[in-house]
């Protein structure tokens, strides 16, 4: 799949958070966030140690390391 990125991270969105590639738009607890537009949202950011893996889920965890694998990104920004 697409990967998302932000300040040189890979963004993770939480389970209920839709991509809409048409729009190249995010929508999240009822607010839509298009590619490039600025955001406020809680969260975090984890270097590549691993210590990401404990907040998302197998199927988050396979996807994200894939991101960064093809990035070459070394740091995970989770939404939440």
């Amino acid at each position: 799949g697409d990967c998302l990125t932000l300040a040189d991270a890979v963004v993770v969105w939480p389970a209920d958070a839709t991509w809409d590639g048409d729009a190249s738009s995010v929508s999240y607890n009822g607010r839509t966030f298009a590619v490039g537009a600025a955001a406020q949202l809680a969260g975090g950011f984890y270097e590549t140690d691993d210590a990401w893996t404990s907040v998302v889920d197998d199927a988050a965890t396979s996807a994200v390391r894939d991101c960064l694998d093809r990035t070459g990104l070394t740091t995970v920004a989770i939404v939440g």
